[in-house]
């Protein structure tokens, strides 16, 4: 089972034999759609997509992979011999915490905020849900992350709004945001490099992962 919070993300995966669940980044959502899941159907739950980088010394595109969730002040670890395969097969990945997040962390004020309180490498808004799931249940647990926003790196209001349910973009609510914040247009071009270097981090790292995933 894959879990994404967009369509992008998950058309990277969708030559791999897995059932794939798209968030569209909520994460109320996405407990929902886990509660209509048959458990026994899966031996293995990833965490699969972009996430926004809390440790300063991280870049977009970079990736993560997760030796732990922690999901208010919770830790929930991740599947030890799967995590460690996936480092082997993409050594240039970091290892450390994930924080969960029902909401993105914005600012630069609040990702160093978050940074100082837990250490955890970044943050994105599936991995805790899934990591409730995968305990709940008795499943494994892999989170592959590659970073689109750095630590210090402003996110403009319509990245709250322009996510469809489907995971998708959503038109009208993206020129909504851009007609009453039009000064968030200086941030879009930082904010689309940054999606193409993990969206391309991401593709680089599923060639590369999925005899694992496949094989076991």
């Amino acid at each position: 089972l894959v879990i994404c919070g967009l369509a992008s993300e998950a058309r990277i995966m969708k030559n791999l034999p897995a059932n794939i669940l798209i968030s569209g980044a909520d994460p109320t959502r996405l407990a929902a759609l886990l509660r209509a899941v048959d458990a026994s159907d899966f031996r293995l739950v990833v965490s699969f997509g972009i996430a926004g980088a809390l440790d300063p010394a991280l870049r977009a595109g970079d990736l993560i992979i997760a030796s732990s969730v922690l999901a208010n002040m919770q830790a929930f670890e991740t599947d030890r011999f799967i995590t460690q395969a996936m480092l082997s097969a993409l050594p240039e990945a970091k290892s450390g915490t994930i924080l969960g997040l029902d909401q993105a962390l914005a600012t630069p004020v609040d990702k160093a905020g978050a940074h100082a309180r837990t250490n955890a490498l970044a943050g994105d808004m599936e991995s805790h849900v899934a990591a409730k799931f995968c305990q709940k249940h008795g499943l494994p647990l892999l989170v592959l992350r590659a970073i689109s926003d750095r630590a210090d790196q402003t996110l403009p209001p319509l990245a709250s709004v322009a996510i469809t349910p489907d995971g998708g973009l959503a038109p009208l609510a993206i020129i909504r945001s851009l007609c009453i914040h039009p000064g968030q247009l200086l941030l879009l071009p930082a904010l689309a490099r940054g999606s193409r270097s993990a969206h391309g981090a991401l593709a680089k790292a599923c060639t590369r992962i999925a005899p694992i995933l496949i094989n076991g």
